[in-house]
């Protein structure tokens, strides 16, 4: 999902708000990929761990850069 350093990055390290979906579907692992050029530079490529269900991927670059990069092609189910 698209996010920025000042908006989805802030609000998912210093608060609890997306800790909330742990806390309505217990049984269930999160982990949130934010990716937009305003990410913050010391976050980028990096995993911030909330709980042991959350945890959030940070990209500082376009969604379309980050599938490129992150892309993985099974040859098996080709």
């Amino acid at each position: 999902m698209g996010g920025s350093a000042k908006a989805e990055e802030r609000i998912f390290c210093q608060t609890n708000y997306f800790e909330e979906l742990t806390n309505f579907f217990p049984k269930h692992r999160f982990k949130f990929y934010f990716c937009g050029p305003e990410q913050s530079a010391e976050r980028s490529d990096k995993t911030v761990k909330k709980n042991d269900r959350l945890s959030a991927f940070f990209y500082k670059a376009t969604t379309g850069e980050f599938l490129l990069d992150n892309y993985e092609s099974d040859e098996d189910i080709l």
